[in-house]
C-alpha cells in the first residue's frame, strides 16, 4: 500500500472521529435538529474539518439540511470582522485544496469518475459562495472594507465560472448561479477590486441571456452589470468572440421586447466609439423587413443612446454615433430606392422628430439633414424628391440655431421648396408636396407669416393640382378685412377653377388635395379661411376614382363635427343621395367604404335617435327617403347595421312591414275588393293611425310598396348574422312575429296577381316583380313549416306552366321560387325533380302533361310536380347562368347536393344520346327531329357543360374537369366528323338559311366580351362572361329559321350538329375567360373543329364563325396562341363571304383595335399578315394576280389600318418582315392609303422607303404617297 493510500485512510478516520464528536457535542448541548444554529456550532463544523466532506454532510446530508443552510447564512450576517476573518480563513484553506485538486470537474484521463466526490466538491463551492454572499449582505449598512480572506475566496470562486459552465454535472448549474449572485453583489456594492470579479461573469451572463431558453430575468441580470462593459478594451483582438456575442443582442427578440434589454443595447452604443459602426451595421440588416414593434424598439435604442452621450464628456461617442449611425439613416430616408426601407428608417428616427423642439435635438437634425435635404428637393430622381418632401414636413423648421439666419428666412426657403414639390411634373411628388404643405400649415399656422400661408394655400387647396381660391381673397380673409374683390382677381379665380378642376392626370393628387383640406380643418383657426373654399370641392364626390370619393366623404364627416359649417352646404343633400345610389351600380360596391361612410354621414338625418324621437318620426323620414331616391334608400339600409343596433333595425323592419300591409289593404279597398278575410286588415286595424299615407297615382304606390319590400329584405340581410347569436334571440323572436301567420303569403299573392296581369305597364310589372323577390327572400330566412300555404302555392304555379303559351313559358323567370326552395333546404328535391322531368322528355314524353300527378309523399322529389321541359331548362339555365346573390346561393345549394346533381347530369346526357340518334349514318333511318327538339338538345348540352365548369375549385386550373373533357371529346370524335360528312354530301344546303342559329344581329356576332373579374371560387360565379343567352345558344324563335321548308333530308341533322358544336364551344370559351390559363393540348381542339368551316357555305359559317372568333381572341389573350386564328383565316381566305360574315370578321379586328393589350394585337396582326402572304404565294403558283384590297383577308385588315394605333403596329410589323419585299411594299401601300396621317407612321414609311424600293416593269420606283419625301402630308400628332 502506498503513502497516499495511508493518508487517505487517516483522513477518513479523522472524519469519523470528528463526526462522532460533533454529534456528541450537539447532544450534550441538548439541542434538537430544529433548533437555531449557534455560532459555536458553525465554527465547530468548519474549523474542525480537515476536508470538505464533513461540512457538506453537515449542510446537505443531515436532517433539516435546508433549514440549517438558511440558519448558517443568518449566523454569518451576525459575525463581527474578527469572527468573519476566522470563519473564512478556515474555509479558504479547504477551498484552495478543492481548487488545486480540481475535484469539482471531470477529467478526461480518468477512466473511473467519482461522481460522489464531484458532487461534494460542487456542494462545498456552493456553501462557500452562499456564506460569502451572506457576509456581503452584512456590509450593506456599515460598508467597511472587505477582509482579505473573503476577497481571495471570491476571486477563486469567480475563476471557476468558465469550468463550471462546461461541467456536465447537474449540480454545476446551481453552484454557478450562487457564484453569479456573489459576483453580482460584489459589483453592485461597489466594493474594492470589483472589476476583477466580472471578467468571467459578463461573458457568461451574456451567453445565458442569448440562450434559446433565456427569460427576461436573464436580460435584467445582464443589464444590471452593464457598466462593466466600460472596462473592456474593444481594440484588443482577444475580445473578438465577446464582440460577436454582443452583436447578436442587437437582433435578439428578448432584448428588443423588454425595457432593460433596450436600455442595455442603448448602453452598448456608448461603450466605445469604434464599436458603434459595427452595431449600426447589425441594425441595418434588420430594418428592411422588421415589424413596426421592432422598429419602435430601435427608435428607443438610438434615442436613449444619443441622449446619454449628449454631454461634453462623451463628445467622441456622440460624434461617432451621429456620423456612423444617424447620418446613415437620414441618407437612406431620402436616397434609398426602396420606399419600404425609407419608411422604416424614418420610423427609427421618429423619436428625434418628436422632440425636435428641444434645442439640442433641433441642432442635431440640422447637422444630419441640412447637407442632404435642400439638394434632394431639386434632385433629378422623382423618388428622391418624393421622400425629401416627407422629410421637409417632419423637420420643419430646419435651421441652424448657431447661425445668423432668421426664422423668416427659413420659412421663406421652405415655402419655395414646397411650391417646387407641389408643381412637380410627377403626380406622386405633387401628392407628397400637398401632404407636406398640410402638415406645415396644420402644425405652424400661427407661427407662419400670412403671406406664406397665402402662397401655400393658393397651391395646396387644389382639385387635382387645381387652385381653388385666388390669393387676393385669401389675403382678405386672413386679415379679416371687408373689401371687395377686384375684377382681375375674380377672373383669375374663375380661370384657375375652370382650368384645373377637370385635370385627370392623377387621382392620387386629387385625393391628397381633399385629405390636405381635411387635415387643415382640425386647426380651428383655419375655418375662417377654408369655409368659403369647401363648396368648390363638392363636385368631387362624383369623382370616378373611389379613393377620391372616400376622401370627400371623410372630409364631410369632419365638417359635420364642426360648429359654423354645415356639410350639406359643402355637398347638397341631393348630390349625397345620388352618390349613395350610384355606389350600388356598375362595378361599385354597395357595401364598400364609400357607401358605409355616406351611411354614417346621413344616419342622423334618416334615422334620428334620442329620447324625443318617436316611431312616427322615423317612418316619416324613411318614407321621404324612399320617395326622393329609392336606390339611395336601399344602399343606406344595406349599410345601416354599421351605425344602428340590431334592436333598432328590427323595430324599423316591423314598422315598414306594417306600412306595407297598410298600403296593400288601401289599394285593395280602392279596387273595391273585400279585405275582411285577410290577415293584413287585422294588422292595419290594430295599428290604426300609425301609418304613412301618401298621395299619387296607383303606379307610384306600387313602386313605393316594392321599395319598402326591398328595404325590408336588405335590412334583414344586414343583420342576419347577428340574429343568430344567443344574446339576440329575443330580438329575433320579435322579428318573426311581424311575419307570423299568413301575412307573407297574402303579400306574395297580391304582387303575384299583379305580375300575372299582362295589361300592366313595364314599370308597374317590374315593381311588382321586385316586391315578389324581396318577399321571397324574407320568407327564405324563416322556417318552411310556417309557410305551408306558400309552398303549396309555388308548386301549383309550377304545375300551371303546362297550360301557358310556349313563349311565355320560355321567358318566365322562376329563379325567385328556386331561391326560396333552396333556402328552405329543398335543393335535393328540386334537383331530382328537374332530372326526372328532363329524362321524361327525352324518353319520349315530348312535353305531354301526365294524366295523373304523382302523390306527394316523403320521397325525395314527390312533393314537386312533373315540369315542362321549357320550365326545367329555364330553371336550370338561369340558375347556372345568373349572378344575382340569391341565385348564386341557390346554385351553391344545388351543386352541393351530389345525388341530385348526378341525377341531372345523367338526364342531360340523354340529350346527347338523342343527338347521336339524329346524326346516324345516311343509310340508317334518322330520328324525327323538329325545331323544338334541336333547341332543347343545344340547351341541355350547354347546361351539362356549365355544371362541370362550376365544379372547378381553382380558378387557375389548366385542365378542364373530366366531365367537360368528355363533352369535348364527344364533339371532336363524333359531331364534327359527322357534320363535315353531311356538308360534303348535302348540295341543297347552299340554298338554305340557317342564320337563326347565330345571326348577325345575335349577340354572339361580336367576339368581344366585357373584362373578366377575378374570383375566388368558380362555383360562386355565373360563368356568364359573354352575351350569348341560354335561349340564343341554338336556334331562334319565330320564322327566321326556315331550314325545314327545304327538301334536304340532312336539314335537321346539320342543325343538330351545329347546335351541339356551338354549345360546347360556348362552354370552352367560358372556361377560357374565367380561368385565364389553358393547356396547349386543350387549345388544339378548336383548331381541329375549324374543319367544319371549310367547304361549307355561308349558312354554317355564319352560325359558327362568331364563337370561333371568340375562342380565337381568348387564346390570343391568355396564351398568345394564334393557332385558332390561323386556322380560321385559312378556312375563310378563299370563301365567298356574304356581308354578315364580313361584319363578323370586321368586329373581330375592331375588338383587336379596342384591346389595351398590345402583345395580343401584335400576335393577331402577325397572324393576319402571315395568312395574306400565304394566300399570295398560292395565287402566284396558280398564275393569278393577288389583289389585296379586294381579297377577304385584305378587307379584314382594313379596320386595323384605319386606327392610329393599329396602323402603327401593322407598319412596325411589316418593316421587320423580310419574307417578300414586293408583298410588304403592297401592304405598306395599303397602310399609306387607309391609315390616318400621323408623324410616327410617316417616319416608319419613309425609313422603309429609304432602305427598299419596289420593282415595277423592271424600274425601281418609290412607293407613292407616304414614301414620297416631297409629298405634302397633313400630320396629326
Amino acid at each position: 500500500m502506498s503513502d497516499q493510500d495511508d493518508d487517505n485512510d487517516s483522513v477518513d478516520e479523522q472524519h469519523e472521529a470528528f463526526t462522532e464528536s460533533l454529534s456528541s457535542k450537539l447532544i450534550s448541548d441538548d439541542r434538537s435538529p430544529t433548533c437555531m444554529l449557534s455560532q459555536s456550532q458553525l465554527f465547530a463544523v468548519i474549523e474542525n474539518s480537515i476536508t470538505a466532506q464533513p461540512i457538506v454532510d453537515f449542510f446537505y446530508n443531515e436532517a433539516a439540511a435546508k433549514q440549517r443552510r438558511d440558519e448558517a447564512r443568518l449566523v454569518v450576517t451576525k459575525l463581527n470582522r474578527v469572527k468573519s476573518r476566522r470563519l473564512f480563513a478556515s474555509l479558504l484553506s479547504l477551498l484552495r485544496k478543492v481548487v488545486e485538486d480540481e475535484s469539482y470537474q471531470h477529467h478526461e484521463q480518468d477512466e473511473e469518475v467519482d461522481e460522489a466526490e464531484i458532487t461534494r466538491s460542487l456542494q462545498f463551492l456552493r456553501i462557500c459562495a452562499d456564506l460569502l454572499a451572506s457576509h456581503l449582505d452584512s456590509l450593506k449598512k456599515n460598508k467597511p472594507s472587505v477582509i482579505d480572506e473573503a476577497f481571495e475566496m471570491a476571486t477563486l470562486l469567480h475563476e471557476l465560472l468558465f469550468p463550471l459552465h462546461q461541467s456536465p454535472s447537474k449540480y454545476a448549474a446551481a453552484t454557478s448561479s450562487s457564484i453569479f449572485s456573489l459576483c453580482e453583489k460584489w459589483w453592485h456594492l461597489n466594493l474594492e477590486d470589483r472589476e476583477q470579479l466580472v471578467t468571467q461573469l459578463i461573458p457568461l451572463l451574456l451567453l445565458s441571456s442569448l440562450d434559446e431558453h433565456a427569460t427576461k430575468s436573464d436580460v435584467k441580470r445582464l443589464y444590471s452589470t452593464r457598466e462593466a462593459l466600460d472596462l473592456l478594451d474593444f481594440g484588443d483582438p482577444s475580445i473578438a468572440s465577446l464582440e460577436k456575442q454582443l452583436l447578436r443582442t442587437i437582433s435578439h427578440p428578448l432584448f428588443l421586447q423588454c425595457k432593460e434589454g433596450k436600455r442595455f443595447l442603448s448602453h452598448l452604443f456608448t461603450v466605445d466609439a469604434g464599436f458603434i459602426s459595427r452595431l449600426h451595421a447589425a441594425v441595418r440588416v434588420q430594418i428592411p423587413y422588421a415589424k413596426k414593434s421592432i422598429l419602435n424598439a430601435y427608435a428607443d435604442i438610438y434615442w436613449h443612446a444619443w441622449k446619454s452621450c449628449s454631454s461634453s464628456d462623451h463628445e467622441e461617442i456622440r460624434v461617432s454615433l451621429e456620423e456612423n449611425a444617424i447620418q446613415d439613416l437620414t441618407f437612406h430616408v431620402i436616397h434609398t430606392a426602396n420606399p419600404t426601407i425609407s419608411k422604416n428608417c424614418r420610423m427609427v428616427l421618429d423619436r428625434f422628430l418628436l422632440y425636435k423642439k428641444d434645442p439640442e435635438v433641433e441642432s442635431m437634425l440640422y447637422r444630419m439633414y441640412g447637407p442632404l435635404l435642400w439638394r434632394s428637393i431639386i434632385a433629378s430622381n422623382a423618388r428622391v424628391r418624393l421622400q425629401a418632401a416627407t422629410v421637409l414636413a417632419d423637420t420643419f423648421p430646419l435651421r441652424d440655431l448657431k447661425s445668423n439666419v432668421g426664422y423668416n428666412a427659413v420659412v421663406t426657403k421652405t415655402v419655395e421648396s414646397v411650391l417646387k414639390l407641389m408643381r412637380d411634373e410627377v403626380p406622386n411628388v405633387r401628392v407628397a408636396g400637398s401632404v407636406c404643405a398640410a402638415k406645415i400649415l396644420g402644425g405652424f399656422w400661427v407661427a407662419i407669416p400670412s403671406k406664406d400661408i397665402r402662397i401655400l394655400l393658393n397651391v395646396c387647396c387644389v382639385v387635382g393640382d387645381a387652385i381653388i381660391i385666388g390669393s387676393f381673397v385669401l389675403a382678405s380673409l386672413l386679415h379679416n378685412v371687408s373689401q371687395r374683390v377686384n375684377d382681375t382677381n375674380a377672373k383669375r379665380k374663375i380661370e384657375i377653377i375652370a382650368k384645373h378642376a377637370s385635370d385627370t392626370t392623377s387621382s392620387a393628387v386629387r385625393a391628397t388635395a381633399i385629405q390636405t383640406i381635411t387635415y387643415l380643418l382640425q386647426e380651428e383657426k383655419t375655418h375662417a379661411v377654408l369655409r368659403p373654399l369647401l363648396p368648390s370641392l363638392g363636385n368631387m364626390i362624383h369623382d370616378k376614382t373611389e379613393k377620391v370619393r372616400l376622401s370627400v366623404v371623410k372630409m364631410l364627416l369632419v365638417v359635420k363635427k364642426l360648429k359654423g359649417i354645415k356639410y350639406y352646404h359643402v355637398v347638397p343633400a341631393k348630390h349625397l343621395l345620388a352618390r349613395l345610389a350610384e355606389e350600388a351600380r356598375g362595378k361599385n360596391n354597395p357595401t364598400g367604404p364609400v357607401a358605409k361612410a355616406l351611411t354614417e354621414l346621413l344616419s342622423n338625418s334618416f334615422f334620428p335617435t334620442g329620447s324625443k324621437t318617436t316611431t312616427a318620426d322615423v317612418i316619416g323620414r324613411t318614407f321621404r327617403l324612399l320617395q326622393d331616391n329609392p336606390d339611395a334608400a336601399l344602399t343606406f339600409y344595406r349599410n345601416a347595421s354599421t351605425q344602428l343596433s340590431v334592436h333598432s333595425i328590427v323595430k324599423l323592419i316591423s314598422a315598414l312591414m306594417k306600412c306595407l300591409c297598410f298600403l296593400i289593404v288601401e289599394e285593395k279597398k280602392n279596387g273595391k275588393e273585400d279585405v275582411s278575410s285577410l290577415e293584413l286588415s287585422h294588422v292595419v286595424e290594430e295599428e290604426k293611425g300609425f301609418f304613412y299615407s301618401g298621395e299619387g297615382e296607383n303606379e307610384i304606390g306600387v313602386v313605393m310598396m316594392a321599395t319598402i319590400a326591398e328595404s325590408i329584405s336588405v335590412l334583414w340581410e344586414s343583420i342576419e348574422g347577428d340574429l343568430k347569436t344567443t344574446e339576440n334571440e329575443h330580438i329575433h323572436e320579435l322579428l318573426l312575429e311581424a311575419f307570423s301567420g299568413n301575412i307573407v303569403t297574402e303579400i306574395f299573392c297580391h304582387f303575384e296577381n299583379k305580375v300575372g296581369d299582362s295589361s300592366n305597364e313595364s314599370t308597374h310589372w317590374n315593381a311588382c316583380f321586385r316586391a315578389l323577390v324581396a318577399i321571397l327572400n324574407c320568407a327564405g330566412k324563416m322556417d318552411k313549416n310556417n309557410f305551408e300555404g306558400l309552398r303549396a302555392h309555388i308548386f301549383a304555379e309550377l304545375d300551371k306552366s303546362w297550360d301557358s303559351p310556349p313563349e311565355q313559358r320560355s321567358k318566365a323567370n322562376f329563379t325567385p321560387y328556386v331561391s326560396l326552395l333552396c333556402a328552405w333546404g329543398m335543393a335535393e328535391e328540386l334537383a331530382k325533380c328537374l332530372a326526372l322531368s328532363i329524362s321524361n322528355y327525352f324518353a319520349g314524353g315530348r312535353n305531354k302533361q301526365p294524366l295523373k300527378k304523382k302523390a306527394r309523399g316523403k320521397n325525395a322529389h314527390s312533393s314537386f310536380p312533373l315540369l315542362h321541359i321549357d320550365v326545367c331548362l329555364n330553371i336550370l339555365g338561369r340558375t347556372l347562368h345568373g349572378a344575382y346573390p340569391s341565385v348564386v346561393v341557390a346554385r351553391e345549394s344545388i351543386l352541393e347536393c351530389k345525388e341530385g346533381i348526378d341525377a341531372i347530369v345523367v338526364a342531360l346526357q340523354k340529350a346527347e344520346e338523342v343527338a347521336v340518334g339524329i346524326l346516324r349514318p345516311i343509310d340508317s333511318p334518322p330520328l324525327n327531329a323538329d325545331e323544338e327538339l334541336i333547341k332543347n338538345i343545344g340547351k341541355c348540352v350547354e347546361c351539362h357543360g356549365r355544371i362541370h365548369l362550376h365544379s372547378i375549385e381553382n380558378d387557375c386550373s389548366m385542365t378542364l374537369p373530366a366531365g367537360a373533357m368528355v363533352l369535348i371529346d364527344w364533339v371532336s370524335e363524333f359531331i364534327v366528323p359527322a357534320l363535315i360528312k353531311l356538308i360534303s354530301q348535302d348540295n341543297t344546303l347552299r340554298d338554305l338559311d340557317i342564320s337563326g342559329i347565330s345571326g348577325v344581329d345575335s349577340p354572339m356576332s361580336s367576339p368581344v366580351s366585357a373584362s373578366v373579374p377575378r374570383r375566388r371560387s368558380s362555383r360562386c360565379s355565373s360563368f356568364a362572361r359573354i352575351s350569348l343567352r341560354l335561349s340564343e345558344a341554338t336556334l331562334p324563335e319565330g320564322g327566321s329559321f326556315n331550314i325545314y321548308q327545304e327538301h334536304s333530308k340532312f336539314t335537321s341533322t346539320i342543325a343538330a350538329a351545329v347546335s351541339c358544336i356551338r354549345s360546347v364551344m360556348l362552354i370552352f370559351a367560358e372556361w377560357l375567360s374565367i380561368c385565364r390559363v389553358c393547356d396547349i393540348s386543350i387549345r388544339s381542339y378548336p383548331v381541329k373543329w375549324c374543319e367544319v368551316l371549310k367547304g361549307s357555305n355561308e349558312t354554317v359559317r355564319k352560325a359558327l364563325l362568331p364563337i370561333f372568333c371568340r375562342v380565337a381572341i381568348l387564346c390570343l389573350m391568355n396564351g398568345r396562341d394564334s393557332a385558332v386564328l390561323d386556322e380560321v383565316l385559312t378556312c375563310v381566305q378563299n370563301a365567298d363571304l356574304i356581308t354578315a360574315e364580313e361584319q363578323i370578321l370586321s368586329s373581330f379586328t375592331t375588338s383587336l383595335v379596342s384591346s389595351q393589350d398590345e402583345e395580343t394585337c401584335k400576335v393577331a396582326i402577325a397572324s393576319i399578315i402571315r395568312a395574306i402572304c400565304s394566300n399570295n404565294q398560292k395565287c402566284e403558283l396558280n398564275g393569278d394576280e393577288p389583289e389585296i384590297p379586294s381579297s377577304i383577308l385584305g378587307r379584314i385588315l382594313i379596320p386595323l389600318l384605319r386606327d392610329d394605333r393599329g396602323s402603327l403596329m401593322v407598319a412596325q410589323h411589316l418593316i421587320g418582315d423580310t419574307r417578300d419585299n414586293v408583298m410588304i411594299a403592297k401592304l405598306l401601300e395599303e397602310v399609306a392609303t387607309h391609315a390616318p396621317k400621323t408623324e410616327a407612321l410617316n417616319k416608319i414609311l419613309k425609313r422603309w422607303a429609304n432602305d427598299h424600293a419596289t420593282v415595277k416593269d423592271g424600274t425601281a420606283v418609290a412607293v407613292p404617297g407616304a414614301f414620297d419625301h416631297n409629298a405634302e402630308t397633313d400630320f396629326s400628332t
